[in-house]
């Protein structure tokens, strides 16, 4: 028989399970899961993968022409790669979007077999027509189901076999990219970009995946006598047949046991968690709280007046824009208050700002009152210790015409007459004669020295008194 020369066995299950998994002959590694819409050509490539013409009637999985899937059972088979190879497991699993409707009986039957007899993969071989270069709805929602049912981490082992790329002389020259005409280009590499693209942002995964371009048809007839497709034929399985045999580790299939256990963990890591968050969101409201109180207390009250300098601390260089005034904020410019959330509603700020007005401590009672300058009486006491002026002359004498006697009591005695009438304005009161007399020599010193009292004042040229200082921009809290 054409099965027993390939050294194939066919293994058909189909049958239903209480989760338990059932005894049957040990299969092969690696284990590889094709996986696909209806008419993709998954059991065609599943044959060739097992070194049998995808057309020939002795192959174990059926092909059917057109685009119902004849798969309606998840089959597999195990036997030498490329029909001389290491020998391996390949799965067939039903073609999902056809017209008969049956998705949700065939997911579950697939399920079952996975689980319960296939137990493992190393590759889950997503099998897509290269002529379709966009996920429609049937592929996208079967590829949602997966992630449903496997988890995000079977993305991890998903391989991309694209079918219906031939590799003939003439199709390879048609796919050569022209640098002129980027636009154009339809090869390989454009190909995987336009699916990969796709995977990540429908499904929400980063990765880049592997690609393998495997014309199963290549496999048969005529096409088996062409040194390019058989070239590459070898060239692209070779890809999957490394990253298959080198994984790490191998994606694992559950039992309906083991979902159940599974769900049960999570359900009580759930409430585990459910708990903690709780508790923690407590915590964190108490946190809050406390911190809304501290808060409070560093932030001024409504009616508090602070120093802001809105273009920087270089008066010099305003290197940065004005910063706009803080919510609750305004400037103490005699500006009313328009803000009706304010107590202050309606009422003018104080023109610190315009006045330039110093801020000093007051009771209650006189806060916000203004005053005029003032300098406050005093008085300067100068202790002087003691000094001496000194100042000198030359001798010299003075010259004094005066009279022996009283002219005006001579013989005339005319009353009415001008005193300087008298002999040479002589008017001495003496009863005799005018004459000249000399007072003698004298010698006066005076000297005067320089005591310094210690004592110095400077004055400014300014119109006011004022200590050193720097301005700010006052603002008021009005709410």
């Amino acid at each position: 028989m054409a099965v027993l020369q390939n050294n194939l066995i066919l293994l058909l299950m189909a049958y239903s399970t209480n989760g338990q998994r059932p005894l049957h002959p040990d299969l092969p590694n690696p284990r590889i899961v094709v996986i696909g819409m209806s008419g993709a050509g998954k059991s065609s490539l599943a044959n060739a993968l097992l070194g049998c013409d995808p057309r020939g009637h002795e192959c174990l999985f059926q092909v059917c022409p057109g685009t119902d899937s004849c798969t309606k059972e998840t089959t597999y088979g195990m036997g030498p790669w490329l029909g001389s190879g290491q020998n391996f497991t390949v799965v067939d699993t039903p073609g999902f979007g056809d017209s008969d409707g049956e998705d949700d009986e065939l997911i579950e039957e697939m399920m079952d077999i996975l689980a319960n007899v296939i137990e493992h993969a190393d590759t889950m071989l997503l099998v897509i027509k290269g002529t379709e270069t966009r996920f429609g709805e049937g592929l996208q929602n079967m590829l949602k189901r997966m992630t449903l049912m496997f988890g995000q981490s079977w993305w991890k082992y998903l391989v991309v076999g694209v079918s219906f790329w031939a590799y003939d002389e003439s199709s390879i020259e048609d796919r050569i990219c022209e640098p002129d005409y980027p636009e154009y280009c339809r090869d390989e590499s454009w190909y995987a970009g336009e699916i990969n693209q796709q995977l990540n942002e429908k499904f929400g995964v980063e990765r880049n995946f592997t690609f393998v371009f495997t014309d199963s048809y290549s496999q048969t007839g005529s096409h088996l006598n062409d040194p390019f497709e058989q070239e590459h034929w070898q060239e692209e399985t070779g890809i999957l047949w490394d990253i298959t045999t080198s994984r790490p580790d191998s994606f694992g299939f559950m039992t309906i046991n083991d979902f159940m256990d599974e769900n049960a963990k999570q359900r009580a890591e759930i409430k585990w968690l459910n708990d903690v968050i709780t508790n923690n969101i407590s915590a964190i409201h108490k946190h809050f709280d406390e911190l809304e109180e501290n808060l409070k207390s560093t932030i001024p009250s409504v009616g508090s007046i602070i120093a802001w300098l809105p273009t920087g601390p270089d008066p010099e260089q305003h290197h940065v824009d004005p910063i706009p005034i803080p919510n609750g904020w305004q400037r103490c410019d005699g500006s009313i208050v328009s803000e009706p959330l304010s107590p202050f509603y309606g009422l003018s700020t104080p023109n610190i700002n315009g006045e330039e007005y110093f801020i000093r401590g007051g009771r209650d009672d006189k806060s916000s009152m203004t005053q005029d300058d003032l300098v406050g009486g005093h008085s300067h006491t100068v202790t002087d210790t003691g000094h001496t002026h000194t100042a000198s002359a030359s001798s010299h004498s003075h010259s004094i015409y005066s009279a022996d006697w009283n002219k005006q009591a001579d013989e005339t005695n005319d009353s009415n007459k001008p005193k300087m009438d008298y002999d040479g304005g002589c008017f001495e009161t003496q009863a005799s004669p005018c004459h000249h007399k000399d007072t003698g020599n004298a010698s006066p010193s005076v000297s005067v020295s320089k005591h310094s009292t210690g004592i110095q004042v400077d004055p400014y040229d300014s119109i006011e008194t004022r200590p050193k200082n720097m301005a700010a921009v006052y603002i008021i809290r009005i709410y």
